[in-house]
């Protein structure tokens, strides 16, 4: 359910990530950065704010619910962006199935996925760009 933007993103960082089978590998190719790494990130990219990468789904959350409540025509249901945001599914009893069960509103999940990558090429091209500072 990845947008195209997210595929396009993906593909040209695999050609970052050389021979490991992950895209953001440690020090050791063989295992994946930590969470610390992403949110040491964060804090050098962010210097004038406090942000999380678990900000992000605070972020979307809040995006998607306001476009929705503003602009009926969007027409996401509270329940689809709710469960884009889930880690699992509530109404599984089954725990793994649950996790992994990601059937459930796929169409209108991968129409919302397009939709918010769309709205982040907006807030990109419109958007400030603040420099990276030097490490």
């Amino acid at each position: 359910m990845l947008s195209k933007q997210a595929i396009a993103a993906l593909n040209e960082l695999k050609a970052y990530s050389g021979s490991s089978e992950y895209l953001f590998a440690a020090r050791l190719a063989s295992k994946p950065i930590s969470e610390a790494t992403v949110r040491k990130a964060f804090r050098a990219i962010f210097t004038d704010y406090h942000t999380v990468p678990h900000g992000c789904r605070h972020f979307f959350s809040i995006q998607a619910n306001d476009a929705c409540k503003s602009n009926p025509l969007i027409g996401f249901d509270a329940d689809v962006i709710e469960k884009a945001l889930a880690r699992k599914s509530g109404e599984d009893k089954n725990a793994i199935r649950g996790i992994y069960n990601g059937a459930e509103y796929k169409d209108p999940r991968r129409v919302l996925s397009q939709w918010w990558s769309d709205q982040l090429d907006v807030i990109r091209d419109g958007a400030k760009v603040l420099p990276f500072k030097q490490a």
